[in-house]
């Protein structure tokens, strides 16, 4: 990883195009993390392949940009997936994509392994060690991701942020997993720069996780923001869109530019 920015996404941010597109990325990424359960169970012990199921279920790939948001933001992001694919050529990994198959993976071993006797109810035991390992799988290929790609961006909104305050566990060990991962300078930045929360019936358990401290590493980037990238590459015509972002931030109106 090298950057991380907070994005703000104002309501309709792109237009139904971009979020087709969109919505057909993020599709793909959670297809690619499906697979059949028995292709990951030890003949011999019974037991589950973990090594196997994190590769496929959790394939990690290298991306241009990852994308962090609540689920409340999907259908803006997916326009923002969409819009930097079709007018920056930039390719995004969306995490959400990766939550589902985390969801779908747990369904399918829960109804093998977690079930009581008569098969009626999860057992309770068995429910938590099934989802412990999951979530550190989980945990551990969103890690591998967020280091393999070049820019890490975060869709701040009330539904994700407020306060400074994050009820998402996952948005915060995101952000905390951003900020801790070392930062790398692209290969072909260096000698160019060396020289110059679903909401549910019933009330549910709620945390809170202070990112604040994460969240000001962070720079900021408005709709006004996006647009002057979009335009800066379009009239430039750069090998790649990040590096007008970067030179955009180093703008001198965006110092100081934090949360």
């Amino acid at each position: 990883m090298y950057k991380g920015f907070k994005v703000e996404l104002t309501h309709g941010f792109g237009v139904i195009s971009y979020q087709s597109l969109g919505q057909e990325i993020i599709g793909q990424q959670g297809a690619a993390a499906k697979r059949c359960l028995d292709n990951y169970i030890n003949p011999d012990t019974g037991a589950l392949i973990g090594d196997a199921l994190e590769k496929d279920w959790f394939p990690v790939s290298a991306y241009d940009v990852f994308i962090s948001h609540s689920h409340e933001d999907l259908d803006e992001v997916e326009a923002f997936v969409g819009w930097m694919q079709e007018k920056l050529g930039v390719s995004v990994f969306v995490d959400s994509a990766v939550w589902e198959s985390a969801d779908e993976l747990l369904s399918v071993i829960d109804e093998r392994y977690s079930l009581d006797r008569e098969r009626i109810a999860y057992d309770y035991r068995r429910r938590n060690f099934s989802t412990s390992h999951v979530y550190i799988m989980l945990a551990m290929a969103l890690v591998k991701v967020i280091n393999q790609t070049e820019c890490f961006m975060f869709v701040n909104s009330l539904n994700s942020v407020k306060d400074a305050v994050t009820r998402s566990p996952w948005i915060y060990a995101e952000l905390m997993f951003a900020n801790m991962i070392e930062k790398r300078v692209p290969k072909r930045l260096t000698s160019e720069w060396s020289s110059g929360v679903l909401t549910h019936r019933r009330k549910q358990l709620e945390i809170e996780y202070d990112v604040y401290s994460f969240m000001r590493e962070l720079d900021l980037l408005r709709r006004e923001d996006l647009k002057l990238w979009e335009r800066m590459y379009q009239e430039k015509s750069c090998d790649h869109a990040l590096d007008e972002l970067y030179k955009l931030v180093r703008s001198p109106a965006k110092k100081g530019h934090y949360f």
